[in-house]
Formats: C-alpha cells, structure tokens, sequence
C-alpha cells in the first residue's frame, strides 16, 4: 500500500456554522428576558413618578397652609381690638391701615359651602358683619379648610394668646399661638 502524502493545502476543515450568528432559541431568550426586566424597571419608574407627584402636592397644601397662618397671625399679631374669636370666625380692627387694604375692620370666615378660608374687610365693625359668609365678598386665604376653629386663651406672665386650628380635607392640621402686642383680650 502507498501512501500519498496529504496536501495541506486542501486539509479537511471543520464546518464553522455552528460558531458563528445566533439560534433561534437564544434570540427568544434574549427577548423574553428583556421584556422582564423592561417591566420591572417601568414599575420601579411609575412608582417614583407616582411618589413624586404626591409628595408635591403635599407640599404645596402645606405650604398655602403655613402661608394662609403666616397671613393672618400678621394681621392679628398687630390688631387694635378683637371682637369676635368663634368657632370659623376671627373678626377683629385692625390697628394700621395699609395700602392695599384701607379698611379698618377685617374677618376671618370659612365658607362652609365651598369650604374655602375667606378674608372679608370693611370701613366699620357693622359693614363687616353684614356681609355674607361666601366667597362673593372676600378673598380666598385657603382652600379645603374642613375646619377653622378660633379661640383666645388667658396666659400667665405671657398675657393674652389667639389660638387659631386648621383642618384641610387631606387631613393635615396646623396651628398657631398669637400673642397680640396691641390689646387686651
């Protein structure tokens, strides 16, 4: 038997098909695997999103709330004379006229309707009181006010306080001590 001597450059070479491109299979478990993840990442974006715009919301209630307190314990805080501290009514005269309101007297009023914290004011204590209790004849301090509650406290050594609670229908609560410079209650 002869041999021939092999030729290398016409060797057997192995099929490389195998090694090169993806299956099929591998394209579907790329594709099933990235949808899972897809969706857990839109979940954990919704919910940011979601938190986001709660927390937003929340604090822009609390900030017209403490604005709306700010606002009136100014006022208050420098009034000639209180006449009235009921439950969803502070009426009071104030004790310097500013430009913006030349009026003297001034009230503190929730509508208990639209349940919006109005600020009403007139020239005598009597004009005041005769307006209504709605938002037509005053201007809106702050909405959702579920609850408007006014009350004067004796202190001792410290004087007089107006103690002033509100409630927002979202179910937070604020409060403020004010201790008049001008009067005695």
């Amino acid at each position: 038997m002869t041999r021939t001597p092999i030729n290398r450059k016409y060797r057997c070479k192995p099929h490389q098909s195998r090694e090169s491109g993806f299956t099929l299979v591998e394209m579907i478990m790329v594709l099933v695997l990235t949808s899972i993840l897809g969706t857990f990442i839109f979940q954990i974006v919704n919910q940011s999103l979601n938190t986001l715009i709660t927390m937003r919301t929340k604090k822009e209630m609390s900030d017209d709330a403490v604005m709306s307190l700010d606002k009136i314990s100014r006022e208050v805080r420098e009034a000639k004379n209180i006449t009235s501290t009921v439950s969803n009514k502070l009426v009071f005269e104030k004790n310097v006229s500013s430009s913006a309101d030349t009026n003297k007297w001034v009230k503190y009023v929730r509508d208990t309707s639209t349940k919006d914290l109005l600020r009403q004011s007139a020239s005598s204590e009597a004009n005041l009181l005769a307006l209504p209790d709605d938002n037509t004849s005053g201007d809106i301090i702050a909405e959702n006010v579920t609850s408007f509650n006014v009350s004067s406290q004796a202190c001792s050594g410290a004087g007089n306080r107006v103690v002033i609670e509100l409630e927002f229908s979202s179910g937070s609560e604020w409060e403020t001590k004010i201790y008049p410079r001008n009067y005695n209650l």
